[in-house]
């Protein structure tokens, strides 16, 4: 759950009450049970996506330039795992946001 977050939150066009919510639900964490919780986006580019531990060097996907790997065998674990996936989602959502602005910019003519 954490890397689909971390990349929505990384999307240019991303919806306004994803990141009111997400910021609302951690002040409410920490008002309520005394608990800091991290910025989902922020975490997620101190840890390696394979193996989920916090490394001081990361490389990035050279796809997406988001996802950070410490190494060959977590990019390869990743990929196949859900990485891929990640890839086709944000290829579809761009291509629905350009035809959506193909389709707001043919109503202006």
């Amino acid at each position: 759950m954490a890397k689909h977050l971390a990349n929505v939150f990384d999307n240019d066009d991303v919806n306004v009450g994803t990141i009111m919510y997400d910021k609302i639900m951690r002040e409410f964490i920490k008002e309520k049970f005394e608990v800091e919780v991290e910025d989902v986006a922020e975490e997620m580019v101190k840890k390696c996506w394979g193996c989920g531990e916090e490394k001081e060097k990361l490389s990035a996907c050279s796809g997406c330039q988001f996802a950070r790997y410490c190494g060959k065998d977590c990019i390869t674990k990743e990929w196949g795992e859900m990485h891929k996936v990640m890839h086709r989602i944000n290829k579809k959502y761009k291509e629905k946001k350009e035809a959506r602005e193909l389709s707001i910019a043919k109503l202006k003519l």
